[in-house]
């Protein structure tokens, strides 16, 4: 399977990787394939949020699209209790994810609606997984308020009003090649 990073934008006009699944592509905050990942090494070259034009991921100007699946497996564990506490303060997953990934807390971006605080993960062992690290680091927490452990209903609820999610990635189908193997 071809990497869409090794590709250069100027050799990737023609290609749509929301149809090709012979190209690895990276995913948004919601799980989806950016059809096309080369658009944000051509905007401004400065470290701040654009929206990516076809996927509408966050992504930081100047710099390869952000995988965000690619990134929590990345952080995990060794940041793990640095995320959970930003997680925690109300910040976006993919926020914590590009802050973690580009060591700037400057990235940081609070969530305004529940639509932003879902953290996905690639499979059911890993949502099981994320669950159980991040229950652990409430432990004894007096803000939590609970933890849900429901089929597709994963999230923990602080007294304060905070609710992180933890949904899996939804998959093309289920007979489609998947991109992220070997990663």
């Amino acid at each position: 399977m071809r990497q869409w990073h090794d590709i250069e934008p100027a050799d990737a006009t023609e290609l749509d990787l929301s149809t090709d699944l012979t190209i690895t592509a990276p995913r948004n905050e919601t799980g989806e394939r950016c059809p096309w990942p080369w658009f944000s090494e051509g905007v401004a070259r400065d470290l701040e949020y654009v929206r990516c034009f076809f996927c509408d991921a966050r992504i930081l100007a100047g710099v390869p699209h952000l995988d965000y699946a690619q990134h929590w497996r990345a952080i995990a564990p060794a940041d793990w209790s640095r995320a959970a506490a930003w997680l925690k303060e109300g910040f976006t997953p993919s926020s914590v994810a590009a802050a973690l990934a580009c060591e700037s807390e400057s990235l940081l971006h609070a969530a305004v609606c529940n639509a932003e605080r879902v953290l996905y993960v690639a499979d059911a062992d890993e949502l099981r997984s994320t669950l159980d690290q991040l229950a652990a680091l409430y432990d004894g927490d007096p803000k939590p308020f609970k933890v849900y452990r429901a089929n597709g209903d994963e999230r923990i609820e602080f007294r304060y009003g905070v609710t992180i999610f933890v949904k899996t990635i939804r998959r093309e189908s289920r007979h489609a090649p998947q991109d992220d193997q070997g990663a």
